[in-house]
């Protein structure tokens, strides 16, 4: 079992799991405007298909919005 802290909610999974499909689970994939940090460390866009999560992690998701 995979425990993750995802923006400070409780997350788990069976298996291993890269940030894509954590965002893909997330009804998060394809949307411009993410910011990803794990264990506070900004983890860039290109890696995100290979960057796999560990037990424990804790997630930063971040979407821009507009405004004024």
């Amino acid at each position: 079992m995979l425990n993750l802290i995802v923006n400070d909610q409780p997350c788990q999974y069976q298996n291993s799991v890269n940030l894509s499909k954590l965002l893909e689970d997330m009804k998060l994939s394809g949307r411009g405007g993410i910011a990803i940090a794990v264990n506070d460390v900004v983890i860039p866009k290109a890696n995100w298909e290979n960057y796999v999560l560990n037990d424990k992690d804790a997630v930063i998701l971040i979407t821009a919005t507009q405004g004024g």
